[in-house]
């Protein structure tokens, strides 16, 4: 988990504020991605 959160923060760190947004949207994406995929494994 750890490695994964490594670059984001990296890019966060870069660019400022604007990337956090971007981090946050991304983050929302990938949940939205996993609850389907728990659910069509159910």
């Amino acid at each position: 988990m750890q490695r994964r959160l490594a670059p984001a923060l990296a890019a966060w760190r870069a660019q400022g504020p604007g990337a956090l947004l971007r981090i946050q949207d991304h983050a929302k994406t990938v949940r939205t991605c996993l609850s389907c995929l728990l659910l069509s494994a159910s």
